[in-house]
């Protein structure tokens, strides 16, 4: 039995001949293939007999008549318009990527403004009536291929969804330690809504902040999990039935703070400034008691060109 190797093509470093263009009307892709020139089949292999059988084939009685120099001229004329399909094709793929994009960048924007999923299509219509009022016809007609209907918003939304989440379980996972914060409260229809935010650090010491909507053990578990943050309710901080007691049954023991914000109000009444308080209270009050004194006083602000535009009604921290 013989033991020669059998022959690659690879490695036998053949070239392509210019000659070959509008001899068989061949080019060289960009794949570094043959390529015909007249009906754009490709060939696995660069030879000089696999073109000329081809060209032979099935093109010799539609071009065999033409001279050298004639044989050019319709060459190049193959040429360009192979170009100009291969253009026509990549700036039609480029410019439904650009729509695609667009699809997601609106209903990003529609998602942070908190707007109805249908005011997509009334943003398309904005967007080409603008164009129509600069005269920019070509700007119009690439609004027009920006799907924005309710179900494809809808998806797009889907999509975001799930890549920040997908984010957030890659952080998470590959962070050294993580702390949450939860805080929990009733809508208007006195349904319990319970917020978690989380706080990682990453090898290089930089912190990510986020809000999570599901629970921890989706993201990995608590076994990085350093510090929880409550609003100090029974149902966070109870031993029994709070969700710190839970992950005490479970030997998960961690440090447990209250919230920064109920803490500065524990401040405020330590260090006595209940008088403070009271007075700043009995003036807002007296501002916000009556139309016209909160309109002077809101007109008031504007002409100040203040950072707040409305005073604030005091709510006692209850505990």
């Amino acid at each position: 039995m013989s033991n020669s190797k059998l022959r690659k093509v690879d490695s036998e470093n053949r070239a392509f001949k210019s000659e070959w263009e509008h001899d068989y009307f061949f080019i060289l892709n960009k794949d570094h293939k043959p390529q015909c020139l007249v009906c754009f089949q490709v060939l696995a292999v660069l030879k000089e007999y696999n073109l000329k059988r081809h060209y032979m084939t099935n093109h010799k009685q539609k071009f065999g008549k033409h001279s050298c120099e004639s044989r050019k001229v319709v060459c190049n004329q193959l040429k360009k318009k192979l170009f100009q399909q291969k253009s026509l094709f990549t700036n039609e793929t480029k410019q439904q990527e650009e729509a695609l994009l667009a699809s997601y960048f609106v209903t990003y924007e529609l998602m942070k403004a908190k707007k109805a999923l249908s005011d997509g299509e009334l943003i398309k219509n904005c967007a080409i009536k603008m164009a129509e009022a600069f005269n920019e016809n070509k700007v119009g007609n690439k609004f027009q291929t920006v799907p924005l209907s309710k179900q494809t918003v809808t998806r797009r939304l889907e999509d975001i969804s799930n890549q920040i989440s997908n984010n957030v379980k890659d952080i998470i996972a590959n962070c050294s330690y993580f702390s949450i914060a939860l805080d929990e409260s009733t809508d208007v229809s006195d349904t319990n809504q319970l917020l978690i935010f989380v706080r990682a650090i990453k090898e290089d010491f930089t912190i990510f902040e986020e809000l999570l909507k599901v629970a921890v053990e989706e993201f990995g578990g608590f076994e990085k999990l350093s510090s929880i943050v409550t609003d100090g309710a029974k149902s966070m901080t109870g031993t029994i039935s709070g969700f710190v007691g839970f992950l005490r049954q479970n030997q998960i023991t961690v440090p447990t703070l209250h919230c920064i914000t109920h803490q500065e109000a524990l401040c405020a009444k330590s260090i006595k400034l209940s008088t403070t308080m009271a007075t700043v209270t009995k003036i807002t009050n007296l501002i916000r008691r009556g139309n016209q004194s909160l309109r002077k006083f809101l007109t008031l602000l504007e002409e100040m060109d203040s950072a707040y535009g409305n005073l604030l009604l005091h709510t006692e921290v209850r505990w």
